[in-house]
């Protein structure tokens, strides 16, 4: 006796009982086999997370040398250690690299640069495109 006799001669509340073991068994499935390919498309699972920006605390020391320019001394005073080649200064619209001894910078370790008491300072980490202001100076109280 073939499958379609065996299904033919089976009564209607097995055959239910068997579909619901069935779709009950092949929905799980279904929805993480398309959670799956979705993440693909969507680019989750593309092979790595983008590195979170390091978490740090600035301290400013500002020395007038006339009405209009100084120099401001940046201070890394607590926090993560970071990669130099990661991190830039901006004063105004330019921008200047960190000025460092080592390949990271960690507590206690300063860059000096030039700048007017009304310009914006920002300390700026850049990776894989992407850019955080992680600390930022705007004159005020200096």
């Amino acid at each position: 006796m073939g499958f379609r006799e065996q299904w033919a001669e089976l009564g209607t509340g097995v055959k239910v009982i068997i579909g619901l073991v069935l779709l009950v068994g092949l929905i799980p499935l279904l929805v993480i086999l398309a959670a799956i390919v979705a993440s693909f498309v969507l680019g989750f699972g593309s092979g790595g997370e983008a590195a979170a920006a390091p978490q740090a605390s600035w301290g400013y020391e500002y020395n007038e040398t006339n009405e209009s320019s100084g120099k401001l001394t940046i201070i890394h005073e607590g926090g993560d250690s970071i990669e130099v080649s990661k991190l830039t200064v901006e004063v105004g619209s330019d921008t200047v690299d960190w000025d460092a001894d080592s390949e990271r910078i960690s507590v206690g370790d300063s860059t000096t640069v030039e700048a007017g008491p009304d310009e914006v300072v920002r300390v700026v980490w850049r990776s894989g495109g992407e850019e955080t202001i992680i600390g930022e100076w705007d004159g005020q109280g200096y």
